[in-house]
């Protein structure tokens, strides 16, 4: 693109901001919020002043229709970065002048020639369509507080997400691409102590949610240890089972609680390994939304429990679908999923080790 194209797109893109930020001046009952809007609009005018200085440098005064439309607007709001403001004083005097005297000879001439009464116009010129923006502010669910530094994705298969993080207020603001208007996607929205909200969705502007409200996580009391239960085997079968109801729930609390800090968890197939269970998990809950786990046919290992290390196997089956709309099922053997446990300094049983996919691994090693 040019650089006079790119002058003519950034005109336009702070007006439609304007006309959006008026909407809001116009309609809003927070003065706070008004107060932005105005602001924001001041610093999109002065934008526009400096970009139609520089393209009239480039194109003279032969403006499109809708730039010079724009550029009206400007004028009309008294905005000093036209090009007649660079003139000296003398010069400018001098063209008021002139211009005094020309409107003065054009107004007796048509007051001569004058026919009648001329109809109004039958349609007002518009500017073109702008780029299509979605917008939206988040909430706290329950309460409609505004949800700031929430990360707003858009995700269509095979494209680049589009991300932004909300304001203070709750606001978010993201520029649809024209290439994708009218295509399915995927609607992510996250942030700090909340539950992921996610939902398919249609780029059609109107289609789209305007608030979405995020469940807060709350923790709940929990006891010393969890979930240990009346026996060591009992406990740790518990603990095995909890980890697929945090997969179902996508409640990094209970990985937090089941998994010792620094556990470390493998793919006996691709070999891949993680050293941080909770980064391990928020990817996981991040990226796929999974149905029907469960572990079953939990067993005792080797020497099983001994002291204060346990080995114990287990089979695990369910469902799943991943954000770029990929979804599978497994369904691993019993032998598939080797469990290592250790008490820590509470005397708490946690899983120290996690390797799914291993069948072929001897265990324990």
């Amino acid at each position: 693109m040019s650089r006079r194209t790119d002058l003519e797109e950034w005109i336009r893109q702070s007006y439609a901001l304007i006309r959006e930020y008026e909407g809001i001046v116009q309609t809003s009952d927070r003065p706070e919020e008004k107060a932005r809007a105005t602001r924001i609009m001041r610093e999109q005018w002065g934008l526009i002043g400096k970009y139609l200085t520089e393209y009239r440098r480039l194109a003279g005064d032969a403006l499109p229709p809708d730039i010079a439309e724009i550029a009206t607007c400007f004028a009309q709001k008294g905005h000093k970065n036209s090009r007649s403001d660079r003139l000296p004083a003398a010069q400018r005097v001098a063209i008021i002048v002139a211009v005094i005297g020309l409107v003065g000879t054009i107004a007796a001439a048509i007051i001569k020639e004058w026919p009648g009464p001329v109809p109004p116009p039958t349609s007002v010129p518009t500017l073109p369509p702008q780029p299509p923006y979605y917008q939206v502010r988040v909430e706290v669910k329950g309460t409609g507080d505004y949800v700031p530094d929430a990360m707003v994705s858009i995700e269509v298969i095979g494209r680049a997400p589009l991300e932004v993080t909300t304001d203070s207020n709750g606001f978010a603001r993201l520029m649809i691409p024209a290439a994708l208007a009218g295509q399915p996607g995927h609607l992510i929205v996250e942030a700090t102590g909340y539950r992921i909200h996610r939902q398919n969705i249609d780029l059609i502007a109107d289609a789209l949610p305007v608030t979405i409200q995020l469940e807060p996580i709350v923790p709940s009391p929990t006891p010393t240890c969890l979930p240990q239960a009346g026996g060591d085997e009992e406990t740790i079968t518990r603990l095995i089972h909890a980890e697929a109801e945090a997969v179902l729930k996508e409640d990094i609390l209970i990985i937090r609680a089941i998994f010792a800090e620094n556990a470390v968890i493998r793919d006996g197939g691709s070999e891949e390994q993680w050293n941080d269970p909770i980064s391990r998990y928020n990817k996981l809950f991040a990226e796929t939304r999974f149905t029907d786990a469960v572990h079953f046919d939990i067993q005792p290992a080797g020497p099983g429990i001994s002291g204060n290390v346990a080995y114990f196997t287990s089979g695990s089956r369910g469902s799943y679908v991943t954000t770029d709309g990929y979804s599978g099922s497994y369904d691993h053997p019993p032998c598939s999923d080797h469990w290592t446990f250790s008490r820590n300094g509470a005397a708490c049983w946690v899983i120290t080790e996690f390797t799914f996919n291993a069948c072929h691994i001897p265990f324990p090693p």
